[in-house]
This record gives structure tokens, sequence and C-alpha cells, in this order.
């Protein structure tokens, strides 16, 4: 009987030290997973998570940076993540931005949670000041900025991110948030900002100041990828009667067809992007580009006449973009004040099967003193489906307001 029972011990050890090596190897497994997911990150986007001390609010779960470098003070931080419904107050929150600590908000309506916290409002309630032009700069908040909100709700990732006096907003959209796709999205943000080879298109620092960025990320299986930058900037003219605002947009749309998972044919058809400034006290000064047809290349030079400044000289931007294979429409309205963009991308075409980046601008002159300058945007992209009998189309919208701090 002693035997047995030895034996039955001998078993019982054994198994023990089975199962705590089982879940050893299991733990071992999950960190060199999420090892291995920071590493694909950091060849993508230069950016290496691994190296850096970031604040995560309790309520998110992001195990790969919980295993890592993690600390429970957001002064001590590199990165500050927060809920979309978050118990972070907004001193500490004003505290990070000074700090120049990228501030990212994870959930739903994350867009919102962002804007109420730089204005001190509560979420619920950003967008009926939106719609009544109610919302005003807190004199606490240093930054420059400028945001676009719009009709889509699905906002999953919100991120602001300093850059010198000039604030940068980043939102992302999605139904799937992975955190795969959110660390993506992170390191996407912090690469933009500080790696050469994705350098934003600054116009003249000594005619402009910048005054930000904001961009939207967004995707739709199996009909493509889309995102656009708006950057700001208001002119150094001297000008004691009026001020002028510039804006260049960066629409970017990329077809089903060149994404390799998604076995899709779908390819892009066109870009639209409209600035309306109903306000009657704002003036369209200069957009471009103007209408092209059967050319490789686009020249975009935009300006403010000498006759319009008090510095004695003309100031100005001027880029170059490609449309091979693409027809631009432009239209504006002196009258209503307006001026729209369609992109048309010829099916078949490099232009169709591959990324398409449309690069308008626009100045216009508002009274001296104007902060917010404000206008509204509809922001689309369409892609088709070369059919025998006939084609499909697909297309999606982003339509709302403007809001620029100069």
């Amino acid at each position: 009987m002693k035997v047995w029972k030895g034996i039955l011990i001998v078993l019982l050890i054994v198994a023990i030290i089975c199962v705590i090596n089982a879940t050893a190897n299991k733990c071992k497994q999950e960190l060199n997973e999420k090892d291995n997911m920071l590493s694909l990150i950091y060849k993508k986007y230069g950016v290496d998570l691994r190296n850096k001390t970031v604040f995560i609010e309790n309520c998110i779960n992001l195990t790969s940076l919980q295993s890592l470098m993690t600390t429970k003070s957001i002064e001590e931080a590199d990165i500050v993540i927060l809920s979309s419904d978050t118990k972070v107050s907004r001193l500490d929150f004003i505290k990070a931005l000074n700090s120049n600590k990228p501030v990212i908000f994870v959930g739903k309506d994350a867009e919102d949670c962002l804007i109420a916290m730089l204005y001190g409002v509560d979420k619920d309630r950003v967008k009926m000041l939106i719609d009544e032009n109610k919302l005003r700069k807190p004199k606490d908040l240093k930054f420059t900025f400028g945001f676009e909100f719009s009709n889509r709700k699905d906002d999953y990732i919100a991120i602001a991110y300093p850059n010198g006096n000039a604030l940068e907003i980043h939102v992302y959209f999605t139904d799937a948030p992975t955190e795969e796709y959110i660390l993506n999205c992170i390191a996407k943000t912090l690469s933009l900002t500080f790696t050469a080879s994705l350098s934003y298109p600054y116009w003249s620092s000594d005619q402009w100041a910048y005054l930000g960025t904001f961009h939207v990320e967004d995707e739709y299986e199996p009909y493509g990828k889309v995102e656009y930058f708006v950057y700001g900037y208001k002119a150094k003219d001297g000008n004691s009667n009026e001020d002028f605002y510039g804006w260049e947009i960066r629409q970017v749309i990329q077809p089903g067809c060149s994404v390799d998972e998604w076995n899709s044919d779908w390819q892009n058809e066109w870009i639209f992007r409209k600035m309306d400034f109903p306000n009657d006290d704002y003036e369209i000064i200069d957009y471009g580009p103007e209408d092209t047809q059967g050319i490789s290349t686009v020249t975009v030079s935009i300006g403010i006449s000498a006759s319009d400044t008090e510095i004695g000289a003309s100031i100005g931007s001027s880029w170059s973009y490609s449309v091979s294979d693409v027809q631009v429409i432009a239209h504006s309205d002196v009258t209503e004040e307006y001026v729209w963009w369609k992109h048309l991308i010829a099916t078949g075409s490099t232009s169709a099967t591959t990324d398409y980046v449309g690069r308008p601008g626009v100045i216009v002159s508002v009274p001296q003193g104007t902060s917010p300058a404000t206008y509204q945007h509809e922001t689309d992209f369409r892609w088709i489906l070369d059919g025998w009998l006939w084609d499909d189309h697909h297309t999606v919208q982003y339509a709302g307001n403007g809001y620029w701090y100069g």
C-alpha cells in the first residue's frame, strides 16, 4: 500500500511539473509572439515601442505593451494611452501635451473625447457645440491646431501629438480594433512626425506659420483603403485689416486589388474634395490646381499678391504631384465662396491599381483676428469593379465642419 502511495505521489509531482512547464512554455510563446509583433512594427515604421515608457489607463487591455516598460505616472511616460471614457483629469492631459508627449485615446468616439479634453467640455456635448459653433479655445491651451469633424462615427483611435507650437491630430477608423491594429496606428503616427522619409510638405516658415495637421485613416474591405491629411497655415503678411489662412490637402486612395490579403479586383475611380466658406466675411484668394487634361504632372502655385500684404512682397507656396492617367476637374464660385476638385482616374491605369495621391490647396482671407477659421468640408473616395456587362461602384464620404486656430 505504501508503495502505491509513493507511486501516486511521484506521479502527482510529475503532473504538477508538466503543468508548470506547459504554462511557462505558453507564457514564453505569448511573449515571443508579442515581441515579434513589436519587431515587425519596428521594421515597418522605424519606431521601436519596446524602448518607450508607456502610461496605459487601467481599463485598456494592451498586453503587448503591459509586458514591457510601463509606468503608473503620466509624468514619467513617453507615451500616454487613455480610454475614450477616460477618468484622467484634463489638467493631467494638458500637462502631458505641454511636455510634448503624444496622447492616444482608444475606444468608441475617440475623436469626440480628444476634442472634449482639448476644450474642457463634456464628450456628449461635442457634436452639438460644433454644430452651433460654440467651441472656444481655452486660454491654457498654448498650441495652434485644427481638426475636421465628420459624419462618420466608427472612429476608434484619436491621437494628439505636439510638434513645436502646433498640435497634430490623427484619427483612425475601424470596426475591428485588434491590439495589432492599435499598435500599428500608434507607431505610424510617431513615424509621420519624426521620420524624415515621411516629412510633411511644410510651406515656407518665413512666410507662413504652421498651425498643425489633421489626419484621417480608414479601410473598407474589399474596396480599398483611404486616408487624407489637411495641413493648416497662417500667413505672416503684416496686413492690419485681414488675416490669410491656407490649407494643403493630401488625399490618398488605395485600391483593394493592391491589398494582397484581400484577393480583391476593385480599382480606384475618383477622389473628391470640397471646401465651403459660408461666412460672408471670408473670401477665396487663390486655389489650385485648376482643370487638367492629358498631362502627367501638375504644379500647384497659390499665393497672396504683394498689394494684399504689408511686407512689400507676395506670399505663396508651390508643389507638384502626378496626374498621370488622371483628369482634374476644379470649380470655384466667388459668390458662394466654395471650391472643389475631382480627380478622375482611368480604369486599368497604374493610378487605378496602386495608391493615388491628390494634393489640392486653397488660401482665404478673413477679418483680422479671426480664430478659429471655419469651413464646411466634403471628402469623397470612390472605387470601381470593372465588369463584362456592367460596373459596380462603391463610394465613401467624410463631411462636416473644419476648425483652425491661428
